[in-house]
């Protein structure tokens, strides 16, 4: 009995070892990958700001999102990285001062405000002249019912009043004097309470919303929900029904499920949904989503793979990238600090 014992004792050792080295060496073959797509990312990002003069939300805004999250993870993104970004676009919007407190010159509308907030915010970037003309500016763009309306039609990103309107009240949050938003965040949350969302953009805008704009649980909950039910049996979402999994739709519900509905990583929906994003991942750390918007400029090539399809693939990157980080544990770079 003696010698069963030991023998047992020796396997359940021998097991854990096992489970724990195999874990740690999935984890290092992910933090492989996602290296690879962050080089990408740090390349096409860069690459725009000498081709264009304009902020686009997919080369600047989705970037700088991916690139601070990947900082907590332990992985090497400079500051200066994500200062350039800023400095870019900080130097596009402040010739247009004043007419941005007019409440126009911005292309986009309030969609872009909304994303060059956020973006400028996890810089740390102070409150100026610049950041205060975008604050009146959504000021004077909110409906009376309290939504911010997308102008461009361009799906997935622009194409429905929920993304505009969650960034919007959200530029507001971390810019605007509290005293001054407070009426207008309150119309938002009202608005996003009273409305449905359909495509898998609005959903996950619309539980980022509730987050940002402190809704009550049972509002919040029933977001989750809704966005959980779409999930595919694949472990993905598609972007609209009729619509295969992809990675931007997939990338982009993990992340808002996590980071605004509190959906753990060890939640079996999520761990399904990583899954799918691992499993399509390309070689080089891409992914690859066929673009359904007409273009509106001249086409580049901007570093990224996919030709004519790298716009929309480099924000799917950028969403899929996020949701995988997620489900690494937090480790600090020391490279995080460097200027």
């Amino acid at each position: 009995m003696r010698n069963s014992f030991k023998t047992c004792f020796i396997v359940s050792i021998l097991s854990t070892f096992l489970i724990s080295f195999c874990a740690a060496s999935d984890a290092d073959a992910t933090r492989a990958k996602i290296a690879k797509s962050l080089s990408l990312l740090q390349k096409t990002a860069t690459s725009y700001t000498q081709q264009r003069r304009c902020f686009s939300c997919h080369h600047q805004a989705l970037p700088v999102m991916t690139f601070d999250l990947a900082r907590k993870k332990g992985f090497e993104i400079s500051k200066g990285t994500i200062r350039h970004q800023s400095d870019f676009t900080i130097a596009h919007f402040k010739p247009k001062i004043a007419t941005i407190k007019k409440g126009v010159g911005i292309g986009g509308a309030s969609f872009t405000a909304g994303h060059v907030l956020v973006a400028l915010h996890i810089d740390s970037w102070p409150r100026d002249e610049t950041t205060n003309a975008l604050v009146k500016y959504l000021t004077k763009k909110q409906k009376k019912d309290g939504h911010w309306r997308i102008v461009s039609k361009r799906p997935p990103m622009e194409n429905n009043d929920f993304t505009s309107t969650a960034l919007s009240l959200r530029g507001l949050q971390l810019y605007g004097k509290k005293d001054e938003v407070q009426q207008l965040l309150a119309r938002a949350r009202s608005w996003l309470i009273n409305h449905p969302a359909e495509s898998n953009e609005a959903m996950t805008y619309r539980l980022f919303g509730l987050k940002w704009v402190g809704a009550e649980k049972k509002h919040l909950q029933r977001a989750v929900s809704d966005l959980l039910e779409t999930q595919r049996p694949d472990g993905g979402w598609g972007q609209i029904p009729s619509m295969k999994s992809d990675a931007y739709a997939t990338g982009q519900a993990l992340v808002a499920l996590h980071e605004a509905g509190g959906v753990e990583t060890t939640d079996a929906a999520f761990r399904k949904g990583i899954a799918f994003l691992r499993k399509s991942q390309r070689d080089d750390g891409s992914w690859l989503v066929k673009t359904r918007s007409r273009p509106i400029q001249t086409y580049f090539e901007s570093g990224f793979p996919h030709g004519k399809d790298q716009f929309i693939s480099t924000a799917a990157t950028c969403w899929a990238t996020m949701a995988i980080l997620h489900s690494l544990p937090d480790q600090e770079s020391n490279a995080s600090h460097q200027k």
